[in-house]
């Protein structure tokens, strides 16, 4: 496994940790919404 490899991989994790983040506080705004 080269450097860059490497590199993308930890690109990869950190846009995926962020994507999760979002979706994890619009699911928290959309269940707020509701008032079930």
């Amino acid at each position: 496994q080269t450097l860059q490899e490497r590199q993308s991989t930890a690109a990869l994790l950190a846009e995926n940790r962020l994507d999760q983040k979002k979706m994890d506080e619009f699911a928290q705004r959309a269940a707020m919404r509701k008032p079930e």
